[in-house]
């Protein structure tokens, strides 16, 4: 089976990895799947850490909306140095679709005054 890698950009701020793991745990608990987080600076793991110690087949997903400098630099070097240690297939980016309009709109209405 296929694991889950999420991609987050990363964060200076301390509690920031609990966060991205608790989702990636979420989404992996509910495809079924392996997942781990992995982030392109600040915090570890790196995706080649990543990647090394899963040692199995994974989807790559970004945690970034849109197409800009870290998705179209960052990320493929990040890949290619990662590949060397597993297969990786690179999925789209969150994106800013309707799905995470969505999102928006319901935290909006939870959190609104």
């Amino acid at each position: 089976m296929t694991a889950l890698i999420t991609l987050s950009h990363g964060s200076r701020h301390p509690a920031a990895r609990a966060g991205i793991q608790a989702l990636t745990r979420a989404a992996a608990q509910t495809l079924q799947v392996e997942g781990v987080d992995a982030h392109l600076e600040f915090i570890a793991p790196t995706l080649e850490e990543a990647a090394r110690d899963l040692g199995q087949p994974a989807v790559v997903v970004p945690l970034l909306f849109t197409e800009a400098f870290h998705a179209t630099h960052d990320v493929p070097a990040h890949l290619a140095a990662a590949s060397a240690h597993a297969p990786l297939t690179l999925a789209r980016g969150l994106g800013m679709g309707e799905d995470i309009a969505a999102v928006l709109t319901s935290r909006l209405l939870a959190d609104a005054p």
